[in-house]
């Protein structure tokens, strides 16, 4: 690699990280006195993050998550059709699921009632880890996952808004 090549791929990773470019690149200037961006001592989370970039660069991460998400989008597509379901949307490998007292009425489930609690405590006692935040859980596997352990997380999915409204 390049000092430029290295300068660019470590700015690109700042700026896919949300790090700040300095955490991972630095400007100097060289004998000519024209800026050139270097890469200082690398610490742990630097190198991480330029493994990261070679690992979306070889592996098309981008294209593999798009058909987990469109597989998590078929999975769950019979929630939408749930009597407590309100809405399941889905932003890439993020889903989530809004459950209420009555899909027809829009009523909501009282915030004190914690049905996000019990929902994801059901998935958890299946062996799921799901977020709640007040009557939503989302969906937020891991890259790694593969498509039959989505099928799986999104039977759990539903179950737990069974166990939640119940």
């Amino acid at each position: 690699w390049s000092c430029r090549a290295v300068a660019r791929s470590s700015c690109r990773a700042a700026r896919w990280l949300r790090l700040p470019v300095h955490v991972i690149c630095a400007a100097v200037s060289n004998r000519a006195g024209e800026a050139e961006l270097t890469i200082p001592r690398l610490g742990t989370h630097e190198k991480t993050a330029l493994a990261t970039l070679d690992i979306f660069a070889t592996d098309d991460v981008i294209a593999r998550n798009r058909e987990l998400a469109r597989r998590m989008s078929e999975s769950t597509a019979g929630l939408a059709d749930h009597p407590h379901v309100a809405e399941v949307r889905q932003t890439g490998m993020i889903l989530a699921i809004e459950f209420v007292k009555d899909r027809q009425s829009g009523e909501r489930y009282d915030w004190r009632e914690r049905r996000g609690l019990k929902a994801y405590e059901y998935a958890l006692s299946q062996g799921a880890l799901l977020r709640p935040i007040g009557n939503v859980i989302y969906l937020m596997p891991p890259y790694v996952i593969e498509p039959g352990q989505i099928d799986w997380l999104a039977g759990v999915a539903r179950g737990a808004v069974d166990a939640a409204c119940a």
